[in-house]
């Protein structure tokens, strides 16, 4: 017996879910109601035959609740009825101390499972023709809490309350007092359900502040360090409006007495040029006198894999304190010059001075230094910069998009050896878009190095060609050659799509936008010394071919309506 055999021969199951829905004469829903209704299925339209279990379904304040009938035979039709909770079918009833209710079901209570179709659903309302007396609209009240501290959101564990009042004096207070345990955050919410009335139209107006544990108002407590303050302390809610927001703030304002230094570190050669650390670290402390003979930080290495830049921040300064800023070896000892193997000799440079005074009003400062190489050390590259800036047009306009593209940087002609990694070209809903590439020039200034660049997929494999690319692509260059004197350039990828007559695309350029990008423009996509991709097959001879057909079929329109005319 196969698998397939023995799936055939067990008898299939199924699932019917069945929800239920409060809901007035008027249809609104009804919230705020706790308590136990039953459903059961039935094999007969009359509901004589009960074939399930009675379940129950629990209400708590919500206005709806789904309870679902698991393991059912298929090829079954089932009927779903309230039922009491002995399984005897109702058609109305009662709830609470005057709540009358009628079963109401809109589309029908019948469901039919199959081996092809094994899951239904059936919906149906109670509508409250009479209101349980106990019961009241309910609304929600969200009272959100923030602390601050100087004007900054700060986290706190400390735990704060708040009370809902019936009065503006704050005397007859509303529930309990309401508990804000902030647990670690700056920021949390409580949602309070709160009664308007027994009827849709009513309104009820709540007062809220901010209190003790005990429910008393902190407000201007000389034993409260925090500022209050909140946004709305009285709160309107109705059947139309059952919700709203109030928000509490708590301030302090102290004497900061910490702050920060950051400190920057940039490779150069004598002549300027970025120089590219395949994989070193350096090391740089904090001193409290010039002559750097007192350390008051951790060493502090710097990493450098794959770049030029690099920067650390020194946290927790005490303010009103001066910091000199030292290039170190790993014990700490200031050094102002070192080297990287044999050649890599370098010396340190600050442009604007290493020293910075941390200050209440300026606790967080920076200092940039650079480590400038006479000669470029083994496995350092001098380094440049290449932008691959893209553009995309639709029937000649630039046109937003949403779509990502990828661009290459290879080192061969034949595209070949990727350099790095594939760009990714994120357009975000704009036309236009630029992405800055670090790469490596060589080891001395008068070194050069040739890039090919070209638009690809996402595992690098050029599109110019693909029949599944739905663009022209062009670029305005796809060589480039980066040396000392030169290591900087842009290289600019654009596509193109022609589309059929439709929505009309909206150009984004505001200075001209009937014709945004004539020949004239500089915008208008380049069509010399570029890479294409696509159909490139003349569409002169279709021209005419279409041409001559619309004269054909507007000479059969025309003897046909005079046929037509001569008919009547």
């Amino acid at each position: 017996v196969t698998m397939e055999d023995k799936k055939r021969t067990e008898p299939a199951e199924g699932e019917l879910s069945v929800t239920k829905y409060l809901t007035t004469l008027a249809g609104d829903e009804l919230t705020g109601i706790n308590g136990t209704f039953y459903v059961a299925l039935f094999a007969d339209e009359a509901r004589t035959e009960r074939i399930s279990n009675v379940i129950p379904v629990e209400f708590s304040g919500a206005s709806s609740q789904t309870v679902t009938f698991t393991n059912l035979p298929v090829d079954t039709i089932y009927y779903v009825s309230e039922t009491d909770q002995f399984g005897t079918p109702l058609d109305d009833g009662t709830f609470g101390d005057g709540g009358i209710y009628a079963a109401l079901f809109a589309d029908g209570n019948q469901a039919e499972l199959t081996a092809e179709v094994p899951e239904g659903a059936v919906e149906f309302e109670n509508v409250f023709s009479e209101l349980p007396r106990e019961y009241n609209y309910e609304g929600t009240l969200t009272i959100t809490k923030r602390v601050l501290r100087n004007g900054k959101p700060v986290n706190s564990g400390e735990t704060f309350y708040a009370g809902i009042f019936e009065d503006p004096e704050y005397t007859t207070r509303y529930g309990d007092v309401i508990e804000l345990k902030m647990d670690g955050s700056s920021e949390l919410s409580v949602e309070v359900p709160v009664t308007l009335g027994k009827n849709v139209g009513d309104t009820k107006t709540y007062y809220v502040t901010e209190t003790d544990a005990d429910g008393v108002p902190v407000a201007g407590s000389a034993g409260f360090e925090y500022t209050v303050s909140v946004d709305k302390t009285e709160v309107t809610l109705s059947g139309e409006h059952d919700e709203e927001t109030v928000e509490i703030t708590n301030e302090k304002t102290t004497e900061q007495e910490e702050g920060s230094l950051s400190v920057t570190k940039n490779l150069k050669t004598v002549s300027g040029e970025n120089v590219k650390a395949v994989d070193g670290t350096f090391y740089v402390a904090l001193f409290a006198d010039e002559a750097r003979t007192r350390r008051v930080s951790d060493v502090t290495p710097m990493r450098f894999v794959n770049a030029s830049s690099q920067t650390v921040t020194f946290e927790g300064l005490p303010l009103g304190t001066e910091y000199y800023v030292s290039e170190t070896d790993e014990k700490g000892i200031p050094i102002d010059s070192g080297s990287i193997g044999e050649e890599g000799e370098f010396s340190a440079i600050f442009p604007d001075g290493n020293r910075k005074k941390l200050t209440v009003k300026a606790p967080d400062k920076a200092v940039t230094f650079e480590n400038v190489f006479r000669d470029t050390p083994p496995e350092y590259y001098l380094e440049g910069e290449l932008t691959i800036t893209k553009r995309v047009f639709r029937n000649g306009a630039l046109a937003g998009t949403s779509e990502t593209f990828y661009a290459g940087i290879f080192e061969d002609p034949e595209y070949k050896t990727l350099y790095g990694d594939v760009i990714e070209l994120a357009m975000d809903g704009k036309s236009e878009m630029s992405v800055t590439v670090p790469v490596s020039i060589g080891q001395k200034p008068e070194d050069s190095k040739t890039y090919y660049v070209t638009e690809t997929d996402a595992d690098g494999v050029p599109v110019a060609g693909s029949a599944s690319f739905a663009y022209t692509m062009s670029a305005d260059k796809t060589v480039v050659t980066l040396s000392g004197d030169h290591s900087e350039d842009t290289v600019v990828i654009t596509n193109a799509r022609t589309e059929p007559p439709g929505e009309p695309v909206i150009p984004e350029n505001p200075d001209n936008p009937e014709n945004p990008n004539s020949p004239d423009n500089p915008d208008t996509p380049p069509t010399q010394n570029s890479v294409k991709t696509g159909d490139e097959t003349p569409v002169g001879l279709y021209v005419g071919i279409f041409a001559g057909s619309a004269v054909v079929l507007l000479g059969l329109l025309v003897f046909f309506i005079r046929r037509r005319r001569k008919t009547r």
